[in-house]
């Protein structure tokens, strides 16, 4: 959704050197990973759609495309670990910047 997508733009802006979330030294005002997880994962699912794809498995057979909020911990945690990797790649960016 707008959303969403206004969110993980300005994350990906900041990354970029394009947009500040928080003064050099203090604490970036990030979103909670939960709600940027259930973003990733949406985003996801509209790429794989426009390139057609309708159904996407995990390994144990789980059906990966459905709403965020139907996933198993273990589906979850797989957006979990790439929000925590950007979130790392801010953090770091804001140190190289100091």
């Amino acid at each position: 959704d707008a959303e969403c997508h206004a969110m993980l733009v300005e994350i990906l802006r900041f990354i970029a050197g394009g947009a500040d979330l928080g003064e050099p030294g203090s604490v970036p005002v990030l979103p909670d990973i939960e709600i940027v997880s259930a973003c990733v994962h949406q985003a996801w699912m509209d790429s794989k759609r426009a390139q057609g794809v309708e159904s996407r498995k995990a390994e144990d057979g789980e059906e990966l495309m459905v709403d965020y909020s139907k996933l198993s911990e273990k589906a979850k945690m797989l957006d979990r670990a790439t929000v925590t990797a950007v979130y790392q790649a801010i953090e770091s960016a804001r140190k190289d910047k100091l």
